[in-house]
């Protein structure tokens, strides 16, 4: 029952979202910067409101108080986004004061922090509080951006979103049925909203829909460390992409004299996005926009597929963190490379 409740309300956000769009021009997407934006037709910036329903449900449906407060702050860093989605001007460094607040005072209140670690030198210093604490704030804060920072393509955000998600409740069948009825919630509109976006991209997930799956997906990976479901190096090697994102976007800046809080047009994604734009460009240019946009987001999300599935089929035998390891200088070399080429154009 909670599933069709889910589906319906997912269904209704949806329609909310296209009525405030065509009726009141509420979140519309600025065009205006079009060294970052990759559409140059009207859409909506508030994808996001699609996960309220969903996750009053579920706050109401589930009876643990962990997870209860992992959806009230997940929805107070939601409405944190949709105040930048409907003004698109809010200072960056406001933004992640107050990111960072609701942080700190999730960690403090519920002590939401890691056992341990599967990494020596990191289970030594988790024993001590301030090192635990700081750990998993800063960790969220990363989720939270690097999930930011991968949306704009069509589906992008959210097929990571998926897969991420699929993984968890593949490995959380029958060890937890709460986790896995919770990932399956979690699931079923970021599906629903995936299949609009990508193949129509008129509703984007916004600030708001990506600083929640980042907050909510960041706390449900330290879940799966809690429950014992995957160890925490496993869980980085899943979660690499967005992470390793937001960690070289920084380093690029800093290198650079540029300041880490003004966004760039410069992340892997986009830079993909302007080769395959580039191809016949000036005699197809409106298709060529639309095609690239979904076609870029599609290879992504088939290496991360990819390499998520080599990362289950060698499990047993590889450690993690060497697959860690791999998977960011995938992600380095194919930087590069494309960088590469994308500056001779």
């Amino acid at each position: 029952m909670i599933y069709i409740s889910l589906i319906i309300s997912s269904f209704l956000s949806l329609y909310f979202i296209s009525y405030l769009k065509n009726k009141w021009k509420f979140g519309i997407e600025d065009l205006t910067n079009s060294e970052r934006k990759l559409h140059l037709t009207e859409v909506s910036r508030i994808g996001g409101i699609i996960f309220i329903l969903p996750i009053l449900i579920l706050f109401f449906e589930i009876n643990n108080t962990i997870f209860k407060q992992i959806f009230l702050f997940s929805l107070l860093i939601l409405f944190l986004g949709l105040v930048e989605d409907k003004f698109q001007n809010t200072s960056p460094l406001i933004r992640i004061f107050f990111m960072i607040g609701i942080i700190i005072f999730f960690v403090l209140k519920n002590k939401f922090i890691l056992i341990g670690f599967d990494i020596e030198l990191l289970n030594y210093l988790n024993q001590f509080n301030y090192f635990s604490i700081t750990f998993i704030i800063i960790g969220l804060v990363f989720f939270i951006n690097g999930f930011n920072f991968i949306d704009g393509l069509n589906g992008l955000l959210l097929g990571i979103s998926i897969i991420i998600l699929a993984t968890y409740c593949y490995y959380s069948y029958e060890i937890s049925n709460l986790f896995y009825t919770i990932l399956i919630c979690i699931l079923i509109p970021t599906i629903i909203l995936f299949f609009f976006n990508f193949l129509y991209g008129k509703i984007l997930s916004g600030d708001s829909g990506s600083y929640f799956l980042g907050f909510l997906i960041g706390c449900l990976s330290v879940m799966m460390s809690r429950f014992e479901i995957l160890e925490e190096s496993e869980i980085a090697c899943i979660v690499f992409y967005p992470i390793i994102e937001v960690i070289f976007s920084a380093l690029r800046r800093l290198i650079r004299k540029q300041s880490p809080f003004r966004p760039d047009g410069m992340h892997l994604h986009q830079i993909l996005n302007r080769l395959i734009k580039n191809i016949n460009y000036v005699k197809y240019k409106k298709r060529m926009t639309d095609f690239s946009n979904s076609l870029s987001s599609l290879i992504i999300l088939i290496t991360y597929s990819s390499l998520i599935l080599i990362r289950n089929a060698t499990s047993d035998f590889i450690n993690p963190l060497s697959l860690f390891v791999i998977f960011c200088l995938v992600y380095l070399l194919s930087y590069f490379l494309l960088s590469r080429i994308d500056s001779k154009n």
